[in-house]
């Protein structure tokens, strides 16, 4: 619709006319909106280059076509070129309007959080504690800019690392927004499942579990059960329940999520795919290793035909297929699949790979579990002197693969205990 208002007022006012300028940037924002981020920021450049000729360098239209270009350039994942945009612009914003200014604050918060998407998180999260500082002080700690400032603060600094400090940045922000806006507004809520997701982070499971079942019992209430954002905090409750140590229970929460992601969304949608795989590691980790296997054979196929044999994610799924037999002892299986594994990493990765050492090093284990135990000494050392010469003595991986060697080659066969093989040692790469 703005785009054909904008070219009717080019043709009848002319290109560079103030009503015309106004139209092109609404055109802009609303593809932007609607999430056409790569053509909105090409408008929104158009569009502050012309308001620069028309209106001037410094004229607020300009300011603000441009800092809506840095925006979406961002948007587009292109968070260094923004960032340095938002940069420049906050030179003249401070300039034009003042330091203070509600533009130039929000300018500044463009600028810390591409900064934060662009990988320098402390600098986005000293950037951001500066940036609240100055919101709090001019419009105060509730004001919805600040609110908002606040919120992106508490990012940079969970990105950062610092999940403590993050889950008591949105626990703060969660009673601001609660005073402001309600127990039960959606921003209320979004900060709480945060505050809940860097608990976790933080390996504080059980708080962040009991913490994000209620965001779900509230978003199960407010939005609904079938809710894209109810579905999310489910499954984070899942997560934090399963690293708290309850893995039936985390299994039995994966598996309703999944149920319904395949109700809503299809069985092979991406977010689908992940709840399975997310599944099939609680049960696995809850015992229930054969089930867990064949979770991960049909995500793997799923995988194979969505995005190819050699895709990432259907090597993972396959490898955990691998890792579940092997916990449950069906070595020869998992023998078979490591070797049809092996070819396929060769060929895809090369032989020095992790990826193709971590499944030769699950053929040793599977060697050991099926009792072959002079294969799998052999074959564990091979592989143990090949991540030493591929990754170095002092990689995790390599020692890991060495401790293994030497364990198989201290036992006789009538010692080897099928379980000791498959869980004593950990395994390259988890």
């Amino acid at each position: 619709m703005y785009g054909e208002v904008a070219e009717s007022r080019a043709r009848v006012l002319g290109a560079d006319h103030p009503d015309t300028l106004t139209s092109r940037f609404f055109q802009a924002d609303s593809l932007d909106d609607a999430g056409q981020h790569a053509e909105a920021a090409r408008l929104f450049a158009a569009v502050a280059k012309d308001a620069a000729w028309v209106f001037g360098t410094d004229h607020p239209d300009t300011l603000r076509s441009r800092l809506s270009h840095a925006y979406s350039l961002g948007a587009t994942g292109e968070y260094a070129e923004a960032a340095r945009l938002a940069k420049h612009l906050i030179t003249d914003y401070r300039r034009v309007l003042g330091p203070e200014h509600p533009d130039t604050l929000n300018c500044r918060v463009v600028h810390f959080a591409c900064l934060d998407d662009a990988g320098h998180h402390a600098e986005a999260a000293s950037l951001g504690a500066e940036t609240v500082a100055d919101f709090t002080r001019t419009l105060g700690e509730d004001h919805p800019l600040t609110l908002s400032c606040r919120n992106a603060h508490a990012c940079c600094v969970a990105q950062a690392g610092e999940h403590l400090e993050a889950a008591r940045l949105y626990g703060e922000i969660a009673e601001s927004r609660a005073r402001v806006l309600g127990a039960d507004h959606p921003d209320t809520l979004s900060s709480r499942f945060s505050q809940a997701d860097s608990l976790d982070d933080a390996g504080e499971h059980a708080a962040a579990a009991v913490l994000i079942c209620d965001v779900v019992d509230a978003r199960s209430r407010i939005l609904g059960v079938d809710h894209p954002d109810t579905l999310e905090a489910k499954f984070l409750h899942a997560y934090c329940l399963g690293q708290s140590g309850d893995w039936d229970k985390a299994a039995n929460t994966t598996a309703e999520v999944a149920k319904d992601r395949i109700r809503l969304l299809g069985a092979d949608h991406p977010l689908t795919l992940i709840t399975r795989s997310h599944h099939a590691l609680c049960l696995n980790h809850a015992g229930e290793h054969v089930k867990a296997a064949k979770i991960y054979a049909e995500v793997a196929k799923a995988y194979r035909l969505m995005q190819g044999g050699d895709a990432p994610d259907t090597f993972e799924a396959r490898i955990n297929q691998v890792d579940c037999l092997i916990d449950a002892e069906k070595g020869t299986e998992a023998s078979r699949l490591c070797c049809s594994l092996e070819d396929d990493c060769r060929r895809t990765f090369g032989p020095d790979h992790p990826t193709t050492l971590k499944v030769r090093f699950l053929q040793g284990i599977c060697l050991g579990i099926s009792l072959e135990l002079t294969k799998a000494k052999r074959h564990l050392t091979e592989v143990a002197d090949d991540y030493t010469r591929a990754l170095g003595p002092d990689h995790p991986d390599s020692i890991t693969a060495r401790e293994a060697a030497e364990y198989a080659s201290s036992h006789t066969m009538l010692d080897v205990s099928l379980v000791a093989f498959s869980k004593l040692f950990g395994r390259p790469g988890t």
